[in-house]
Formats: structure tokens, sequence, C-alpha cells
């Protein structure tokens, strides 16, 4: 564990992240911290000031070694801190009484001190050993004692027992495996929510946990991302934001400052996983066919995840409205490119593929209504040439044997029931296209005269139960649709079943977090709820 924690500690940066973290390790271990890294502001070589008993210290943070040239090359180096909190920081910003015993001006590492610096050091602090009568003292935090600190208040066996730590090394050792499955750190992500619930109501033990909480996310985020493998980085992400959300939710803490700090971290290191994977697609989107697998049903699959994916993070930066006009242009641009150059993803394998195409449909119908119909014309031309000319129909299991025994011998269970096709007419119908609701509706009573079209979705009441496992199954209703010739009519029905649902009171949009109903779909791989193209835009 020793190894994992320097490895982490030794990736963070200087500002935003090592002085952040030694912030919260500091207040667990009793300090009272006064002051924190402020952006913009003259800080006197002081990046935290924290009092502990009757002793003062002061904290100068440096990320990696450090040696001559950082010790004394610039202004910002060791030395000119030092000068400014003796000459300024100390005589103009402390309040210095009988009460204080010492102070201590510590150098702040997440590397080491070079042993061509020890001398400089030594000479320097032997000449400064109090201050305004006050005993002055010069410490040396440096990358093992942070991973001690570190160990002692966030992981101890109280916060991070041995079964725990199992979860943790095994999460990092099977990481390179083509196999690696996310309940390895969902595990640990599920002790975590546990232990916010049995603390919940005492604030030091609850602050104690979320450190703790992070840190392991992070570092777990930090190896995944080293792998280069960014889909599970963001599996990994979204599964903690998900189970956090629930968290928040259920027990009301939206107000909470340390909750809404660690929401806001967790979101950050799922934009951060996003762009990276974008970054990745965006060298082959303009590659005919570059999502080509072994076969024609790989690549399928993997053409509607990959649009999916940055579909779904197209959504989450417009739900951020002016921050990333740029980007989100970019990423709708790259998966056009990707769609037109892997049309794969209209002959869709399985009937709840519905699923990743929702999240196609509703990013492109953010940014161009016309486009999102072209969309809807393609896919069910898709759908309707690959059964009439093949006789190959989306599976209407998740079953893969069942996959390939439609595909290569077509042989294929009832097709009595479709959340694909209710979901087509519910798209057509919202958007007004009565050629393309007429054309589905003809298609589904010629060539599949028993099957009833469905929708699935949930109340405001079920919002909290809809964050977990299994929730498909256990709460929401499965309606059915009968087929009607009318499209204004079944724009009645649609509004009849939404009387009841009240999405916009889900905490969800009252907070403006929507785009987690979609990630929560995205991992738990549930239908998408209709309200979001039934009511509208909701990003």
């Amino acid at each position: 564990m020793k190894l994992v924690l320097e490895e982490y500690l030794q990736s963070m940066k200087e500002k935003d992240e090592l002085d952040f973290l030694l912030c919260d390790l500091l207040m667990l271990d009793g300090y009272i911290v006064n002051t924190r890294p402020q952006r913009g502001e003259r800080q006197f070589g002081v990046d935290i000031a924290a009092r502990k008993k009757d002793e003062i210290y002061l904290f100068v943070i440096k990320q990696k070694n450090i040696d001559r040239k950082s010790w004394d090359s610039s202004p910002d180096g060791v030395r000119a801190s030092f000068n400014e909190i003796i000459d300024f920081y100390i005589p103009k910003n402390l309040v210095l009484n009988g009460k204080v015993k010492a102070i201590h001006v510590v150098l702040t590492t997440n590397g080491n001190v070079a042993s061509t610096v020890i001398p400089n050091y030594n000479g320097f602090t032997s000449n400064h050993t109090d201050t305004m009568g006050i005993s002055l003292k010069f410490d040396i935090w440096n990358i093992t004692t942070l991973v001690n600190l570190c160990e002692k208040v966030a992981f101890n066996e109280v916060l991070f027992p041995s079964d725990i730590q199992s979860l943790l090394r095994k999460a990092l050792y099977y990481i390179d495996e083509p196999d690696f499955r996310n309940t390895y750190f969902e595990k640990i992500v599920d002790y975590y929510m546990k232990r916010f619930e049995e603390f919940g109501n005492n604030d030091k033990k609850l602050k104690k946990v979320l450190t703790s909480f992070y840190t392991c996310i992070a570092l777990i985020n930090k190896w995944i991302r080293e792998t280069k493998q960014y889909k599970k980085s963001i599996d990994l992400i979204e599964y903690s934001l998900i189970s956090f959300w629930r968290y928040v939710c259920k027990t009301e803490k939206h107000e909470n400052k340390d909750i809404v700090k660690y929401l806001k971290l967790l979101f950050d290191l799922y934009e951060k996983n996003n762009i990276s994977f974008f970054d990745e697609v965006k060298q082959i989107c303009d590659v005919d066919n570059g999502l080509r697998s072994i076969n024609i049903i790989e690549s399928r699959f993997i053409t509607l995840e990959v649009a999916s994916r940055i579909s779904i993070f197209g959504i989450y930066l417009l739900e951020k409205k002016d921050e990333n006009k740029k980007k989100v242009s970019e990423v709708y641009d790259v998966l056009i490119r990707l769609l037109d150059n892997n049309p794969s993803y209209r002959y869709p394998p399985y009937d709840d593929n519905i699923i990743e195409l929702s999240f196609i449909y509703l990013f492109l119908k953010e940014m161009d209504i016309q486009r999102s119909k072209n969309f809807l014309w393609i896919l069910f031309g898709g759908i309707s040439e690959n059964y009439r000319a093949n006789k190959i129909i989306p599976s209407p299991s998740d079953d893969y044997e069942e996959v390939l025994s439609i595909y290569f011998r077509r042989i294929h269970s009832k097709y009595d029931a479709s959340i694909l096709f209710g979901t087509l007419l519910e798209w057509t119908c919202c958007a007004g296209m009565e050629d393309l609701f007429s054309e589905i509706e003809c298609f589904i009573k010629s060539e599949f005269k028993e099957m009833i079209c469905q929708t699935w979705q949930i109340s405001k009441t079920e919002e909290i139960d809809f964050f977990s496992h299994g929730a498909s199954f256990l709460i929401g209703t499965g309606l059915p649709f009968y087929l009607h010739d009318d499209l204004s009519e079944f724009r009645r029905i649609l509004d009849s079943l939404d009387f009841n649902v009240d999405f916009n009171n889900f905490k969800s949009n009252r907070h403006s977090l929507s785009s987690i109903l979609l990630i929560n779909s995205r991992y738990f791989h549930f239908p998408v709820l209709p309200q979001f193209w039934r009511d509208g835009s909701k990003v």
C-alpha cells in the first residue's frame, strides 16, 4: 500500500491537487486550517497556514524533488518563499501572543530534498531560529512523510480495513486483464457508501471518510489511465458518481459543502477521462469502417458503444452551458464523421441497443433537429432493409448465442415485444414525423402482427432506487403501446403516460444534473427515461 500511495502522491500537481489533499489530511490529523491556497492572491510564501495546540504551522508546498534550481534560482524558489515568510508574512499576517510557543515553517514536497541542497537548507535555517521572540523551527515533509500521514489518518484499520485493501490490490492487479470486471471497484465504492450512511450525522467522521473515498478512487483512476484504458476509467468514475449521487439524494445533503466539493471533483475526473477517450476516437473517426472488428456483429456493438459514449459526454458538456461551447461542437463534429464512416450502427444486433441509439439521438436532437430526423430515417431504413433482405431482426433478448443464430442460421425466437420499435414510434411522434411514423407502423403490422411495442418509465418517488443494479426489474413500469394510425392520438397517449411521472421535480433535474440520469442508464444498460424526448430538452 505504501508503494501505491507513494506513486499516487508523486503524480499530484502542486496547485489544486497536492495542496488540496494536504488541507484535508491536516484537518483529519487534528490541525486547524486557517488559510487555504488562493489563486491570484499574493500569499507571501505561505500556501497553507494551520495551528495545532499552541504552535503555528506555515506550509510551503512544492512539486517533485527539491534541487538547487528549485531552491534558489527563481522568484518561486524555496529560499525566496522562506524570506517572504520571515520578512512579511509573520510580522504582517500573524497575531502573536503569549499562547504561541513556536512557529514551524514546513517545506512540503511530493518528492525529496536533494543532498546537494541540504547544506544550503541547514545554513539558512541555522541563521533563523527565532522571530519576534518566538521559537522558529524549520521542518521538511517529503514523500515519505506524506505517505505516512495518509496511512495514519485516511487509510487506517478503521477506515480502510484489510478486506478493502485486498479488493484494491485486486482492482489494480487485474487492470491489464482483457476480462477485467468492474466488480472489484464496485465493491470498494459500495463499502464507502455504507460508511457514509454510518457516519452521516458526524461531520468530522464523514469528512474523514470522504477524503479516504476520493483519494482511493483517484488512485485507482490514475492507475487505469496509465494503461490508457480510458473506457475502464470512465466506468470507474461513472459508478462512483452514480453511487455517490444516490447517497446525496437519499440523505438530502445537496447543500453540504464537503459533499458538493467531492461531487465536483468526481465530475472533474469524469470529464478528464472522457476527454482522453474522445481524443482517441477523434484519431479514427475519418477512417472508413475504422471500428471494424473480427466479425460484423462485434463491429456493430463497438460502433454503438463508442458513438453512445461520446454522445453522453456531449450531453454532459451541454448541461454545463457556456463553459464548453467549443468542445461540444468538436464532439458533435466527430460523432457525425464517426457515424458517416461506420454505417453499421443502423443494424443494431439487440432490441435493447435502442439504449445506445437513444444517447446518439438525444445529442443529435440537441445540436441539429434536422440531422436527428435524418438519423431516424437512416436507422429505420437499415433495420427494415436488413429484415426484408436477410430476415435478420434485432435479437429480442440479450443472448449473444441468439444473435449468432439470427445472423448465421436465420433462426430466431418470436419477436412479439419490442422496446426498440416502441421508442422509434415515440421519437417520430414527438418530432412530428408523420410519414416515418406511418412507415414504422405499416412495417410492424405487415411483418410482426403480434408484436407489442413497449416503453419503460419511473416516477419521481422511484428516482433514488433508479441508481442501482437491477432497477429496471425492481422499479418502474413497462407499458405497452397499441398502434394508432393517428399520430395526434398517439401523442395524447404519451401525454397521459407522463401525467404522474413529475419528471421536472426529479432531484437530478432540480439540481441541474439531468445528465447523471443518462450516465446511470449507460452504466447499468437501463432504458433511457422517455421524458428526455417527450418533455423536450433537459440539458
